[in-house]
């Protein structure tokens, strides 16, 4: 039988012995010689031309020529895209948002409203993402809301009560409704304290989804900075200057609006702020004259439910998200992780290091029951200087720690679960990631980031049995025998 009939990126196992064959010819060819992801590919046969054309054909022009200002560090050289891939999954998501900027105080109002909206037919649904800017508001401690003197415009595009609602309760409209209150100047609520500083300060207030799952974490940072960056893009109508920008982050401060425990991703919220992370209550406690400052520009980011992965599916585009790839290197750089991703070594260098087969060891939810057997048998397959096979539970593990973990990975492998978003920081275009699903599941969120980072991607499902319990709380097996005729 040949390579090209047994391997197949997204290959749905009707065996659960694909799993060992998967396993094994990954690692005899990466092992044999140091192919390139698109060689891999292309002996299995896959569908490679799209990848291949995306991520070298010739960029074009870029779309900063057309801005009134340029786009944000990071975003000049990605390679182009057309149609449904450029509108979610590159810098012209960000133009989108900017386009969709709506004003919502009328003039003469001591408080400034603004929000950047996608478009109504963005969405299958017709639901609108948002994000707000408040500027000139007053912190009211003793009723813990933010008091805007702005008499609502009657014409606003997209009128307030047109926010989506998203999961977990989060996003503008939640923080609205929790902790702003909207009065005309001329109400007795609105006391802007006139002798206060007008230094130019940001604070991004976030309602978070929750402290643990990476892959929602992950998310919802991606899109505070994407609000960060199409403000870097908009200009202030009363200034003529960016809303925001890269000098700005010394005077960003992070407000944690929910009472969820901090969580082992929180130090990330940090990409866009060098202050020290602070509670609503602390910042409160510690830093009232933060709060009462008349230029601070209160930003309410958007939620992680609008990002794009969501709602749409790149995998069945064969998009590359741009978007998140800038992301990955930006947590390489605030890590300061290097970001070389060489792997061949020129002719007089020393051998290349040993393959590293990276195996997520879950031990709360969806355990690969004989994981340890399984591994064991792949070791003894392969020469120690060959492959390294090592079992990482992630869970116990700093997030810098982490990532450099996947850097150091070339296969990883794992049950279905946020800690597969790793991938992420593979480095690109070489290894493979090999997903292993619960039977009655098919996602394809994580082949979208192999698919986006050049990695070949396989999946099998476990058909070993029937499950009792739903897939979410389910352990997994496959058969060891199906290891005999290696």
């Amino acid at each position: 039988m040949s390579l090209n009939k047994v391997l197949r990126p997204g290959l749905r196992a009707r065996n659960v012995v694909i799993f060992a064959l998967l396993i094994s010819t990954t690692l005899v060819l990466l092992s044999s010689r140091r192919v390139s992801t698109f060689v891999l590919l292309e002996s299995l046969g896959s569908n490679t031309e799209t990848l291949s054309s995306i991520l070298s054909s010739t960029p074009p022009p870029s779309h900063s020529s057309s801005l009134p200002i340029p786009l944000p560090s990071g975003y000049q050289n990605a390679p182009g895209q057309e149609g449904y891939c450029e509108q979610r999954y590159t810098t012209r998501y960000l133009e989108t948002l900017r386009e969709g900027e709506v004003s919502y105080c009328s003039p003469g109002s001591p408080s400034q409203l603004t929000c950047f909206h996608t478009p109504s037919d963005f969405h299958d649904d017709g639901h609108i993402d948002s994000f707000c800017i408040a500027q000139g508001s007053a912190f009211n401690a003793a009723t813990n809301r933010f008091e805007l003197g702005c008499s609502l415009r009657p014409d606003a595009e997209v009128p307030l009560s047109k926010l989506h609602p998203y999961w977990y309760r989060t996003g503008p409209w939640y923080l609205f409704h929790s902790h702003f209150s909207i009065a005309g100047p001329e109400s007795p609520a609105w006391h802007p304290d006139a002798e206060a500083s007008a230094k130019r300060t940001f604070s991004i207030l976030v309602k978070r989804e929750g402290p643990g799952n990476i892959f929602h974490v992950f998310h919802e940072i991606m899109s505070m900075t994407y609000t960060m960056d199409v403000l870097q893009m908009s200009r202030d109508p009363q200034t003529g200057k960016p809303r925001f920008s890269q000098e700005d982050i010394a005077n960003t401060q992070v407000v944690i609006m929910d009472s969820f425990e901090d969580g082992g991703f929180i130090e990330l919220w940090r990409l866009m702020s060098d202050r020290p992370i602070k509670r609503l209550s602390e910042l409160v406690a510690e830093d009232p004259e933060w709060l009462t400052n008349n230029g601070n520009t209160i930003i309410l980011p958007l939620a992680g439910g609008s990002n794009p992965v969501w709602h749409q599916t790149p995998e069945d585009h064969n998009c590359i998200n741009q978007l998140r790839e800038v992301f990955s290197k930006r947590v390489l750089d605030f890590y300061q992780i290097p970001q070389d991703e060489s792997m061949v070594p020129t002719q007089g260098e020393p051998a290349p290091r040993p393959l590293t087969l990276t195996f997520i060891n879950r031990t709360a939810t969806r355990q690969l029951n004989n994981a340890d057997g399984l591994l064991d048998e792949i070791r003894s397959r392969f020469r120690l200087e060959d492959v390294h096979v090592q079992s990482v539970n992630f869970a116990r593990l700093p997030l810098r720690d982490q990532i450099q973990v996947a850097r150091a990975t070339d296969i990883l492998v794992g049950v279905h679960g946020a800690g597969l978003m790793h991938a992420l920081f593979m480095a690109a275009r070489r290894g493979a990631v090999v997903e292993i699903f619960p039977a009655t599941l098919d996602f394809n969120a994580l082949r979208a980031i192999a698919l986006e980072r050049g990695l070949a991607y396989y999946s099998t499902h476990d058909t070993t049995r029937e499950y009792v319990r739903p897939w979410q709380e389910e352990s997994l097996d496959v058969d060891e025998g199906c290891l005999g005729g290696w």
